[in-house]
């Protein structure tokens, strides 16, 4: 994680981050962006896991229903998405310090008991870095838009030798060279690569500026590098590890910007939208005779 810390507030469920060297200006997190995109799977999966854990904990569940104690149940059942996710997010963080202490103290964490069952990720990290004789240029960078007002903190920037691919006919078509810059990102989702991680990526490499501390933990905004148009997602599990290359282009970052532009118009346009009313009124129920009255009349002129 950045050292030291970049400050972050909470505002209506969406992280900002504070700009270190100017306090009053704020950027909205990437995630929190990305979290407006329409994921109809997850409604889905939510709910195949709360089937699941009320068949595989039916005695659970059958012991509130023998003490009629029918909204606890409904709690214990709706929290089992959150639980899930929790461990997920939980485990996610852990690998992620893992793959962090590797590559800036070159060993794994001093605390990681040898049982541990991170080993396995271990193995998968430390055959990328092997394999793909990858340079490591950045490791938890904060990168800033002022002119798109959003800020992230991306896992890797790093650079690939030409070396790496000693074994192909030529190298991939999204190689760049061993000079550019390529955005990689860790990942230990059960459920594989997803495409949203396209936009996450190219916020992350279309961003201006990279907040950058000194010895005394001052940040300053430095330039941020150019690069590639094809990012890297480390994808670690624990049987096994692969490398899937994902596009981060311009195409890929308008549609990020797309996304910039529907938060803020759901944190606040939208409501601007419906104008006061300029006509109208109100009645209650007894009013309703004398319409009714109103009514019978002009039928009668009809007639």
């Amino acid at each position: 994680m950045t050292t030291p810390k970049i400050k972050t507030v909470n505002r209506g469920g969406a992280r900002h981050y504070i700009h270190p060297a100017d306090p009053t200006a704020t950027a909205v997190g990437v995630t929190s962006v990305l979290n407006g995109l329409a994921k109809p799977f997850l409604r889905y999966w939510a709910s195949k896991v709360v089937a699941e854990n009320a068949y595989d904990q039916v005695d659970t569940l059958l012991a509130f229903a023998l003490k009629g104690e029918r909204e606890e149940a409904v709690k214990w059942l709706k929290g089992t998405p959150n639980a899930f996710t929790g461990d997920a997010a939980t485990r996610g963080t852990a690998v992620h310090e893992m793959t962090e202490a590797i590559d800036l103290a070159g060993a794994l964490p001093p605390r990681m008991p040898k049982s541990s069952p991170l080993l396995p990720y271990a193995r998968g990290y430390l055959a990328f870095r092997e394999e793909t004789e990858a340079v490591i240029l950045d490791v938890e960078r904060t990168i800033w838009s002022r002119e798109f007002e959003y800020s992230g903190t991306l896992d890797r920037s790093l650079t690939i030798p030409e070396s790496a691919f000693a074994g192909f006919d030529a190298p991939p078509a999204w190689y760049e060279g061993p000079e550019k810059r390529i955005i990689a990102d860790v990942k230990t989702t059960k459920s594989g690569v997803h495409s949203e991680v396209a936009l996450q990526l190219a916020a992350y490499s279309h961003a201006e500026e990279q907040l950058v501390a000194d010895e005394h933990g001052v940040y300053s905004a430095e330039s941020w590098p150019d690069h590639a148009a094809t990012g890297l997602v480390i994808h670690l599990r624990p049987d096994a590890w692969r490398l899937v290359p994902v596009k981060c282009g311009p195409d890929e970052f308008d549609v990020f910007c797309m996304l910039r532009r529907l938060f803020t118009w759901e944190r606040g346009v939208k409501d601007t939208l419906v104008l006061p009313d300029v006509a109208g009124e109100e009645w209650s129920g007894e009013h309703l005779v004398g319409f009714e009255a109103m009514v019978d009349g002009l039928r009668g002129l009809g007639g």
